[in-house]
């Protein structure tokens, strides 16, 4: 099927595809196909091909095997991503990436200023993909860029997300 993307939540991994006749499924990031540096992210109006299934409580369709149709993501040499602490201890973390997903770090890719990491500190970081696969990336030269903490509001329901879900499901 082909549609476009109603709307979309990086922070949840969640969005709305409704295909041209006006049907609307959810759809998750681990159904995105990633682009060519690991993302997993749709864009607002952006037109996507996927396949359709039903939830595992039978309650609303949902979108899979989702196919953005934008360009190819060129990668110049050197890139780097600003990523966010989500977690770090016993050597280990995760970072939350900018356009969605996330990217695993150790201790040893750590290249400056390991005492400040904890959640909501801002790192600069290079990606590689994990051994043997280009479906999960990991963290490498991580460097933090801001040793405080910024203030961040708790989180909110998303009120448009809510309502726009809440009406594809009483619609089925």
């Amino acid at each position: 099927m082909v549609g476009f993307v109603v709307c979309w939540n990086d922070l949840r991994d969640f969005g709305l595809i409704e295909d041209y006749n006006g049907r609307r499924y959810a759809a998750i990031s681990n159904e995105i196909t990633p682009d060519e540096i690991g993302r997993r992210y749709l864009l607002q109006d952006e037109e996507v091909c996927f396949t359709t299934a039903r939830s595992v409580s039978g309650n609303y369709d949902r979108a899979a095997a989702v196919r953005p149709t934008r360009e190819p993501v060129v990668v110049p040499d050197g890139y780097e991503e600003e990523c966010t602490v989500i977690k770090y201890e016993r050597l280990r973390g995760y970072l939350r990436r900018p356009f969605g997903g996330c990217l695993f770090f150790t201790r040893k890719f750590v290249t400056s200023g390991e005492s400040f990491l904890r959640p909501g500190i801002k790192v600069l970081v290079q990606l590689s993909p994990s051994v043997g696969t280009q479906r999960y990336w990991n963290a490498t030269n991580v460097r933090v860029i801001s040793q405080v903490q910024p203030d961040t509001p708790e989180l909110v329901p998303d009120t448009a997300m809510a309502s726009a879900f809440e009406q594809m499901t009483s619609a089925q």
